[in-house]
């Protein structure tokens, strides 16, 4: 089902934050640095992955023609109806992959000014703790409207079906090694999900 392929992708993509901030309190120094930049790259990395799948595959579930029985437009105005024209404005708010990715920027811009010292002051190390805080947070948000707004629309327009075959959502169809999301998850996921997982993909 699409709505699990992404609450899967969620868990590994929080999972791994709570990762980085171990790397932030238990290193030091340049050591701290070059860990922190390669697990956040391999973080955005996915991230990235993930907000280009959520547009192409959530976008095709508001589209205004594409389903006859469309679940956001009123039959008789072919407009969005009041309730999820609501509904669709917290999700371009808080929903969209925009507000995490600017979050993402500040940490990295913190970073960036930092690569190359020889020493991490306890100051700077702060400033980069919180702003790395702010996005776990920021991102823990997101997860939370998305799942609890855009899961009950997707399963609505009833288009899993359509988007599911070979768990797609989560291969990179323009990637040489198309699973490399899928093997990341199974590198993050808690174990009963790699179970999840690997049941998924048997469907597929």
């Amino acid at each position: 089902m699409m709505c699990m392929q992404i609450a899967l992708i969620h868990e590994a993509l929080m999972i791994r934050l709570g990762t980085i901030s171990m790397i932030l309190e238990e290193r030091k120094g340049a050591e701290l640095l070059h860990a922190f930049e390669l697990a956040l790259n391999d973080w955005i990395a996915v991230f990235l992955f993930y907000s280009d799948q959520k547009q192409k595959y959530f976008a095709r579930v508001i589209e205004e023609d594409r389903f006859s029985n469309n679940p956001f437009r009123d039959s008789a105005s072919d407009q969005p109806n009041q309730e999820n024209r609501e509904l669709l404005a917290v999700l371009e708010m808080k929903g969209s992959t925009d507000t995490v990715i600017a979050f993402v920027q500040d940490v990295l811009d913190v970073m960036r000014d930092e690569i190359g010292r020889t020493t991490l002051i306890p100051r700077t190390k702060n400033h980069l703790r919180m702003q790395f805080i702010k996005l776990k947070n920021e991102f823990t948000d997101y997860v939370d409207v998305f799942q609890t707004l855009a899961f009950p629309l997707i399963k609505a327009a009833d288009v899993e079906s359509e988007i599911d075959s070979g768990s797609r959502f989560l291969r990179d169809e323009e990637a040489g090694e198309e699973d490399w999301v899928i093997e990341w998850m199974r590198r993050n996921l808690s174990q009963p999900n790699v179970q999840t997982l690997e049941a998924l993909l048997l469907r597929g």
